[in-house]
Formats: structure tokens, sequence, C-alpha cells
């Protein structure tokens, strides 16, 4: 079952570049709607808590990347 979730590296970097994209952009909603498409509901936890962090402007410290 664990497999089903799994991407290939092209599929993973492409997700990353995606995200990175619209990090860049600093649009909310177009944040929130990536997080929807990849399988983060809005009922879920941490769905709140990366939408906080992007608000915040923490964004690149909860995904671990230093700019």
């Amino acid at each position: 079952m664990a497999e089903k979730y799994r991407h290939t590296r092209t599929e993973r970097n492409a997700l990353l570049r995606e995200l990175r994209r619209v990090i860049d952009t600093k649009d909310e909603r177009e944040f929130m709607n990536f997080l929807r498409e990849n399988g983060i509901k809005d009922e879920d936890p941490r769905f709140s808590k990366l939408v906080r962090a992007f608000r915040d402007g923490k964004i690149d410290d909860l995904l671990g990347k230093k700019t």
C-alpha cells in the first residue's frame, strides 16, 4: 500500500519546482490550492500549520530549506 504514494525522482522534482514557484509568488490562495491538489485538505492539521507558516514567511524553515 505504501507504493501507492511513491513518486519517481522526476515527479518529486517537478512537485518541488512547482512548490518553489508558488512560494516565490507569495500568493496564499495559490499555495492553498497547491496543498489541496497534492492531498493536504483543509481539515488536515498540517494544512493550517503550513498556511500559517506561509503567512509568517517561515515556510522555508518548516519545509527544511534555509535560504
